[in-house]
This record gives structure tokens, C-alpha cells and sequence, in this order.
């Protein structure tokens, strides 16, 4: 029974290992490692990046690479690039595919609420619009209203002339 189970552990490790030569295999023709294998070149920060702040609120610098990556070389905005180390992000992130696709599943997806997030969270929220003008007519409504529900009241009052 050992013996069994010994041969069968030698095919499934093999079978393990050839998969695993097979993988390393296609990495190295891509050029896609994985994240733990992957090299990072150092970031260079520009000159005209060199009086932005080290860094800034880790949201604003996760949007404003969002925002560049989905745009073509050379048509990004940095003029808006709110630190170095945003620039920096964005500089990794171009570097590789792989590079983008982590940005993309592990650190963007931070910025997504969770479903409890969504549904504990306030409902509504102030942002600052003045709706005076909303409240103004819903009076004005109800105003109107009332002067014709008044008027239908008096009418009910008259006796009815032939």
C-alpha cells in the first residue's frame, strides 16, 4: 500500500514540476515574471516633478494614475501630477504589463467600497449644492395648493342655485 502511494505522490510531484518548467518557460518568453520574481528598476524623478511634495493622500494618488494610465503615451496630464510620489506609481506601473495589471487588480480595487461599505454608509450626502430654489418652489406649491383646496372647500359651501 505504501508502495502505491509512494508512485502515485512521484507522478503527481512530477507532473508538478514538468507544469511548473512548462510555466517558467513561458515567462521567460513573454517577459511577464511573477510578482515576487519581477525586477524594479529604480524610479527617476523628473526635474520638473523635484518641487512637488513627497507624497499626498494615497486616494488622490491612486486617481490621478488611474486617470494617466488609461490614456496613450505622451498625452498624459502631468501637469496635474499632485506629488513625486504619484509620478512614481505611474513610472512603475508603465514599466510592464504586469506592472499594470497589479496596479489594476491589487492596488486600484483599494479604492472600491465593499458591498457593507455601500450599504452602511450614508445615504445621502451634502455636496454643497444650494437648492434654495428647489425648497422655494415646493412652498409655492404647497401654497397654490392650499388657496385651491380652499376655494373647492367654500364652493362645497354655497348652496346650489337653479
Amino acid at each position: 500500500m505504501n508502495k502505491i502511494r509512494d508512485n502515485k505522490s512521484k507522478a503527481v510531484r512530477s507532473g508538478f514540476l514538468e507544469r511548473l518548467q512548462a510555466h517558467q518557460v513561458r515567462q521567460e518568453e513573454t517577459g511577464h515574471g511573477s510578482a515576487d520574481s519581477a525586477t524594479y528598476s529604480e524610479c527617476t524623478i523628473p526635474a520638473e516633478f523635484a518641487d512637488l511634495p513627497l507624497a499626498t493622500d494615497l486616494r488622490q494618488t491612486i486617481e490621478w494614475v488611474a486617470a494617466n494610465l488609461v490614456v496613450p503615451p505622451g498625452r498624459e496630464d502631468m501637469a496635474t501630477c499632485p506629488s513625486q510620489n504619484s509620478y512614481a506609481l505611474y513610472d512603475w506601473s508603465r514599466q510592464s504589463a504586469r506592472n499594470c495589471d497589479v496596479f489594476w487588480t491589487t492596488i486600484f480595487t483599494k479604492l472600491v467600497p465593499s458591498r457593507s461599505e455601500q450599504e452602511n454608509g450614508p445615504r445621502y450626502e451634502d455636496d454643497g449644492r444650494d437648492l434654495t430654489w428647489a425648497f422655494e418652489q415646493i412652498e409655492a406649491a404647497i401654497r397654490s395648493s392650499n388657496s385651491l383646496s380652499s376655494v373647492t372647500e367654500s364652493d362645497e359651501a354655497l348652496p346650489d342655485v337653479e
